[in-house]
């Protein structure tokens, strides 16, 4: 699976919160991945993974693309 930006990620640990990725950007030779982190409860967050950390987890099965939000609002 390729990562793109806008796509909203979401974990089997914490379905409420997802995780938008905003932007895709290689530091010092690592691919990382720049997501912005709401809830119902929460304000926006910025967080930054590795590219390989999100791949590992949508490949089992503990990370899974949110396809049936509708807005934060």
């Amino acid at each position: 699976m390729k990562l793109v930006t806008g796509m909203v990620l979401s974990s089997i640990k914490a379905p409420e919160t997802y995780n938008e990725i905003t932007r895709m950007y290689t530091e010092n030779g690592k691919k990382m991945v720049e997501v912005s982190q709401f809830s119902k409860d929460k304000e926006d967050m910025t967080i930054v993974f590795f590219e390989r950390e999100l791949i590992w987890g949508l490949k089992r099965g503990l990370i899974y693309v949110a396809n049936n939000w509708a807005s934060r609002n």
